[in-house]
Formats: C-alpha cells, sequence, structure tokens
C-alpha cells in the first residue's frame, strides 16, 4: 500500500468486540468481496465510502468452523438433503497459524464400497462445498479398516 494510500484509509481492530473499523478519509472509497470481506466481518460486495465499523466479528478462518472429509471409496450417505461420499466431518479448533491435531477416540465405520482399490481420492471442503487449502504444514489423515461382521455371528 503506498503512503498517499496509507493516509487516506485506516484500519483498526476491536479486541472485545472482534470488529474491524476502517475510516476512509473524504472522495477515497473501499470495496470488499469475497474471502476478504467474510474474514473482515462484512458482508459480500461491501462499499466503504465513510467510517464503518463491520457488521459481524472479524474471522480468520473464513467464517467456517468444519471441515467436510469425502472419498471415493466409501457409500454415499445423506447429510442434508443431499446423498454425498462423506468419511467424516471435523470441527475446526485453534487459531489462523497454529497446528491443529485432531484424533478421534470414537472411531466411525463408514461401509466401503469397493473391494479392493490401489489409491484413496480425499477432497477436504467448508461448509460452503469450496475446497479448503492448506497453506503450510502436511495434512495426514490415517484410515482404519476393519472387516464387516457376519450377521449370523456375535
Amino acid at each position: 500500500m503506498s503512503k498517499e494510500t496509507q493516509a487516506k484509509v485506516k484500519f483498526s481492530y476491536n479486541r472485545s468486540s472482534r470488529k474491524v473499523l476502517i475510516d476512509v478519509k473524504h472522495g477515497t472509497t473501499g470495496w470488499f468481496t469475497g474471502e476478504l470481506a467474510t474474514v473482515l466481518g462484512f458482508d459480500q460486495d461491501t462499499l466503504i465510502e465513510k467510517k464503518t465499523s463491520s457488521p459481524y466479528a472479524a474471522d480468520i478462518n473464513g467464517g467456517f468452523s468444519s471441515m467436510y472429509v469425502y472419498t471415493d471409496i466409501v457409500d454415499a450417505q445423506f447429510v442434508g438433503d443431499v446423498k454425498v461420499p462423506l468419511l467424516r466431518i471435523v470441527n475446526i479448533e485453534g487459531e489462523y497459524g497454529n497446528t491443529v491435531h485432531a484424533s478421534f477416540r470414537n472411531l466411525q465405520y463408514v461401509p466401503v464400497k469397493v473391494n479392493s482399490f490401489e489409491t484413496i481420492e480425499v477432497n477436504i471442503k467448508n461448509d460452503q462445498n469450496e475446497n479448503v487449502s492448506f497453506e503450510f504444514g502436511k495434512s495426514i489423515a490415517t484410515l482404519h479398516f476393519r472387516q464387516k461382521r457376519s450377521q449370523y455371528f456375535i
């Protein structure tokens, strides 16, 4: 941002309300769209022409709190009113830049639709069905398989 632009636009963050205040000088406008608008706590396509506080709390997670893990080897199941090959929903905890580690004590076994496979395709999406991008670090998924029990044995 140039020195001239810095003199015309000022961003402030209120820690208690977690809202962003944008102060633009007379004759200057700002326009926020897409993920930037969501992260700063504004509605999509927000035009700023005067001192304005975001209507919502700023959210560095981009407004989503869960990741949906899909894979091509499991039977489709209903999620809402759509049938999809969902493996698991993972709640997001922590703050931006932190290493997030999720372990599950209660294993969820989902029926596998194939008897054998060489590769497993995994897609991770957010609440808005957009692919989740991982900016840094590693993403590791460990899958546990067990043979389906016969209905004749207890």
